[in-house]
């Protein structure tokens, strides 16, 4: 059999509908991911439950892009799992041990993952995992925001007029921190 017969891996299929997703075609990048995820491939599975629940390519689809990211987190994959706990602290879905995935959130925004930092503010805001830290949500929301993570802007806000003066300036140092570390 010739490379040109055999049928793309679940890797090559996450690239080419990486590919897609750039080039701005959004159904091609969702067909292309899904038939990655159904090979198995956590990048891929991450991907479509993104467009689902998104609705991007096609229809928005909550309850697959649950299932899709439940996949991709069983493999280890810390954006899903951000968005699993995420997705918890909204109430779309029901997780039996949320407290599993915090270390898989704030390892993924660590890493300057916009969702998985917007994820560790709602974990921080909602005093329903971890006990409640206005300042370091306040900290996740600035720095989501500050990557044109445009959702976060009202939570930053709406966090930020909760917070004394001394609060705001212990954030600043957060995130001074923070962009230190990463630098």
């Amino acid at each position: 059999m010739t490379s040109e017969t055999q049928a793309p891996c679940g890797h090559a299929l996450h690239e080419e509908g990486n590919a897609a997703l750039e080039r701005g075609e959004l159904k091609l990048a969702r067909e292309t991911f899904l038939r990655g995820a159904l090979l198995g491939h956590a990048g891929a599975q991450y991907n479509i439950g993104a467009m689902c629940y998104a609705g991007e390519g096609g229809r928005r689809d909550v309850a697959a892009a649950v299932e899709w990211f439940r996949k991709a987190a069983d493999q280890g994959h810390e954006e899903a799992q951000a968005n699993l706990l995420g997705m918890h602290l909204m109430g779309l879905v029901k997780l039996p041990n949320p407290g599993e995935l915090v270390p898989a959130v704030l390892g993924a925004a660590d890493r300057g993952s916009a969702f998985a930092q917007y994820n560790a503010g709602e974990l921080y805001a909602s005093d329903e995992v971890v006990p409640a830290d206005l300042v370091e949500a306040y900290k996740w929301f600035m720095l989501t925001t500050a990557q044109g993570f445009v959702a976060a802007l009202a939570r930053l806000t709406q966090i930020g007029l909760m917070l004394s003066p001394e609060q705001h300036e212990v954030a600043r140092q957060r995130i001074s921190e923070f962009r230190h570390r990463a630098v």
